[in-house]
């Protein structure tokens, strides 16, 4: 897989180091989040599923409140299982989380305009070429 972007931020629920890594192989794209001395998950999108989530992110920096997360299912990196990507808004920042059958759940909290970074990558991935951010 090429990587598209890796986006540094701060987790602002643990106040520490976190990275959104964007990968792209054509068929998929593959979104993994990363807590400094937490671990990381990876999940898989199709283009329909990073469109949702697309959807998800824009609309959780748009509007002040969401009233229910937007889950949106996808696979896990080896695509051998279920595993699901939930966007939600919680006061002034864009939660997203990841949660795969096998390995657990992993959430993270980004100020809006780190979301936007991870849009733009997303965009970028759907494109089909590859930028650091």
């Amino acid at each position: 897989m090429e990587n598209i972007a890796t986006i540094k931020f701060i987790d602002l629920d643990i106040n520490r180091e976190a990275y959104a890594i964007v990968r792209s192989d054509g068929s998929c794209i593959a979104l993994c989040l990363t807590i400094k001395s937490h671990g990381d998950l990876e999940v898989a999108l199709d283009k329909t599923g990073t469109a949702s989530l697309l959807e998800a992110l824009k609309n959780a920096i748009v509007y002040d409140a969401i009233k229910e997360p937007v889950v949106i299912k996808c696979k896990d990196i080896d695509m051998s299982d279920e595993a699901l990507v939930i966007v939600r808004r919680h006061d002034t920042t864009v939660v997203v989380g990841l949660s795969l059958k096998s390995d657990g759940d992993m959430q993270v909290a980004m100020r809006k305009e780190d979301a936007q970074r991870l849009i733009d990558a997303l965009l970028i991935a759907l494109k089909g070429r590859s930028e650091e951010k």
